[in-house]
């Protein structure tokens, strides 16, 4: 019972940090790309046909990689040079730019960052995760192996310890049953 309470403490702290992908990993289009497109472009590039402009249509892979009016593409996976998205993003004219100026939410120096490191890394389009088949990861390498008791131990330690954290000692029942009720 008291291991079951500390993974649930512990999953739920690491799950909720807000982490964003390093340098050298993986840009996953459903974490990383589309809650970026989705906050910033759709509103004017969405499923919405009556608000949609310029006919450009992020929120299908068909839009997003289709060919644009002046003849460019939005997005040319691998070739950030040649993706228009791209270019209007880091655009310094404030008649190109995208999201335009009055818009309500701009992207941040973090998002431009990752939309281009998922270009380049061959702009892989996911469908929605829920239509995904599950796939069994391989349990992680952790420095401190005496204090994995099970699988889920493993990838906690692994985004603890880039941090120099590690767990904390097991509670007793007393402060775990002092801890529930406060919650």
């Amino acid at each position: 019972m008291m291991n079951w309470i500390r993974y649930i403490i512990i999953t739920t702290a690491v799950l909720t940090c807000s982490v964003r992908v390093s340098g050298d990993e993986r840009v996953e289009f459903s974490r990383d790309i589309l809650p970026i497109l989705s906050n910033s472009c759709f509103q004017c590039h969405g499923p919405d046909e009556a608000a949609r402009k310029a006919g450009l249509r992020f929120d299908t892979q068909a839009g997003l990689f289709a060919e644009l009016a002046s003849g460019g593409f939005a997005v040319v996976s691998g070739k950030p040079n040649d993706s228009v998205l791209l270019h209007r993003i880091l655009s310094n004219d404030a008649q190109q730019r995208m999201p335009p100026v009055d818009a309500q939410r701009q992207l941040t120096a973090s998002d431009k960052e990752m939309l281009q490191r998922w270009i380049t890394q061959g702009a892989s389009w996911e469908g929605h995760w829920a239509f995904s088949a599950t796939q069994r990861s391989d349990i992680p390498r952790v420095k401190n192996r005496k204090q994995v008791l099970n699988p889920i131990d493993a990838f906690l330690l692994q985004r603890l310890e880039p941090q120099r954290m590690s767990f904390e000692p097991v509670a007793d029942s007393e402060t775990l049953i002092r801890r529930l009720t406060l919650d």
